[in-house]
């Protein structure tokens, strides 16, 4: 797939693993880490928990639920993931990919987020970053950031991102975003497809949580 490939939320009971914690967990647990930390993984041990849905504003058809609970390489799930710490900054870039490899009875989507800049004690993420999502055999992108979304130059809002435990009390990394008019570049004028990133089930989030990525 075209996306870089990481993580997300939801689903069925599992292992050990499993931590569907909400993003706003965690409180004054969250860990601030050393300076010049780094984790890069793309191991079989990464396991993330994914939830989002996506509508159409025009030039396109809604999508199921989509939702992950597993590790890397089960029931069609590729991650990566890559965790930088500077200072008092964490740099987040990962991707999660579903059926790579597209068949005619299931097709490939995915979500990926670039440079998602956030404070090491947790909150919105900073302006500058870039979101993905691969759907109906189209791709959509947008920047991100802290403020609202649905703007021309910030599409997508990331909020209450940080480093910290989850419900299981496994430190994994947790945040909600959502995403309004997000454009497919690749779709010319009229015809340009819009679409609304939200959680599943009618939420007004969608949300991921990441473990075994990072210091």
């Amino acid at each position: 797939m075209r996306l870089l490939i990481s993580c997300l939320l939801f689903l069925p009971a599992c292992g050990s693993r499993c931590g569907g914690g909400a993003a706003g967990d965690g409180g004054s647990d969250r860990d601030t880490p050393p300076n010049d930390v780094r984790g890069d993984r793309e191991a079989a041990d990464l396991f993330m928990t994914l939830g989002w849905s996506s509508d159409c504003v025009t030039g396109c058809s809604a999508s199921p639920d989509r939702t992950a609970m597993h590790l890397n390489g089960e029931n069609g799930w590729v991650y990566s993931c890559e965790l930088f710490a500077q200072a008092s900054t964490y740099r987040l870039t990962f991707a999660a990919d579903h059926n790579p490899v597209p068949t005619v009875d299931e097709a490939e989507y995915g979500i990926e987020f670039r440079s998602l800049s956030f404070p090491t004690t947790g909150g919105p993420a900073r302006a500058g970053c870039l979101f993905r999502l691969l759907e109906g055999g189209n791709e959509y992108e947008g920047n991100c950031g802290g403020e609202a979304p649905g703007t021309p130059n910030q599409p997508c809002q990331v909020s209450d991102v940080h480093v910290g435990p989850n419900e299981n009390g496994q430190t994994a990394i947790l945040g909600t975003f959502r995403c309004e008019n997000l454009i497919a570049p690749a779709a010319p004028p009229p015809d340009l497809p819009l679409r609304v990133v939200e959680g599943p089930a009618g939420a007004l989030t969608a949300r991921f949580e990441i473990q075994g990525c990072g210091p």
